[in-house]
């Protein structure tokens, strides 16, 4: 997707945008730390947005005490403020607007029933969710149930994102003439 297109057909309404107070949320898909850019997708109408940060900016918890930009990992939820004339970020926070779960790894996928149970709680698991793994969007089937280890953030019994914290991995082995 290029920036600013939506994930999936429709956008939410102004109504719904109202309700929820999460038009300003939104999650990280990407921490480019070497071009120093956060790549985020606002969880109300869908859209993918990069924006620049610098050593000017200031990184705060869900607390607003001072933190790292290496603890803004990708499947976060936060909100910022951005400004300056190419769209600086000034401040970025971890928000509290919607839950958050860090290493998840008793959770089972029910895709035709659009179900995600974590223990023995089931949560809805829309279209929409958005699935990554490190700094790439991956889709559900690429996520191994026991293998991998997740974040999983959510608005009250609907997931929002889902991010492979551990993954499984793959191991190919090449030129093994000497084991053959």
């Amino acid at each position: 997707r290029t920036p600013g297109t939506p994930v999936a057909s429709g956008n939410a309404s102004g109504d719904a945008t109202n309700v929820t107070g999460l038009d300003k949320v939104y999650i990280i898909e990407e921490n480019d730390k070497k071009n120093d850019k956060l790549t985020v997708m606002n969880v109300v109408s869908y859209q993918e947005f990069r924006y620049p940060y610098t050593v000017l900016t200031e990184f705060l918890d869900k607390y607003g005490d001072t933190a790292s930009i290496d603890d803004f990992q990708p499947g976060m939820a936060i909100t910022f403020d951005a400004g300056g004339r190419y769209g600086t970020l000034t401040t970025v926070q971890k928000s509290d607007a919607l839950w958050e779960r860090d290493d998840v790894t008793d959770y089972s996928f029910d895709e035709s029933e659009e179900l995600m149970k974590i223990g023995g709680t089931g949560y809805h698991l829309p279209s929409t969710a958005l699935f990554l793994d490190g700094n790439t969007i991956t889709d559900i089937d690429n996520i191994e149930a026991g293998a991998d280890t997740l974040r999983v953030v959510g608005n009250d019994n609907e997931i929002v994102a889902v991010a492979v914290a551990n993954g499984h991995g793959y191991l190919t082995l090449t030129d093994t003439k000497l084991f053959d």
